[in-house]
């Protein structure tokens, strides 16, 4: 080993890189422990079971302290459990990102269909208008009371709103007017 060590319950794992590697049974906070010395300075090491899958010389001292059986099963175990535990959380937060992107994306479809429907809405609303002026202007100028004046008085509605289509629209074909007095339908079925 090229770096004095002060630790003398400390088991030498070799040389990796610029490191002199230890695996300590006794720490006292943690328990077991590995170590990678950089120079004789006291303070120039690194250590922590929990870093030797982002520290590249304690995931070596590990495997080697793993290797030469200085590891408890129990350690090993542990540190394992540690490990699947992080795996699991970070699959976690991924899965929650991924919900919360979708939900964003939902929101955003549901605010177009929203305002889609607003439109539609907006739309029929004035078409429904402008064809009740256009019948109450058709039938102050004429007589619609036989049921050839009201099949006029319909085609006239629609050509005066601009809508002389025949083909069916959604839930609106069976829709027609009523007798205010008998609630019964005063003329055929607008669509034929």
């Amino acid at each position: 080993m090229r770096f004095q060590h002060d630790c003398d319950k400390c088991k030498p794992l070799g040389e990796f890189g610029d490191a002199d590697l230890y695996f300590c049974p006794a720490q006292l906070v943690g328990g077991e422990n590995v170590i990678a010395r950089y120079s004789d300075d006291g303070g120039d090491y690194q250590s922590g079971m929990e870093f030797a899958d982002k520290i590249p010389a304690l995931g070596e001292a590990r495997n080697r302290a793993i290797a030469a059986r200085h590891m408890t099963r129990e350690c090993i175990t542990h540190h394992n459990a540690c490990d699947c535990q992080k795996a699991e959380h970070q699959f976690q937060i991924e899965t929650r990102e991924r919900e919360i992107k979708l939900m964003g994306v939902a929101l955003r479809v549901a605010e177009h269909h929203a305002s889609v429907m607003e439109s539609f809405a907006s739309a029929s609303a004035i078409r429904g208008d402008a064809l009740f002026a256009a019948l109450e202007q058709i039938i102050s100028d004429g007589d619609f009371s036989a049921p050839e004046g009201m099949k006029r008085l319909a085609r006239e509605a629609l050509a005066k709103v601009g809508s002389c289509e025949s083909r069916r629209r959604g839930s609106n074909v069976e829709i027609r007017p009523l007798d205010a007095a008998s609630s019964r339908p005063i003329a055929p079925a607008l669509t034929s």
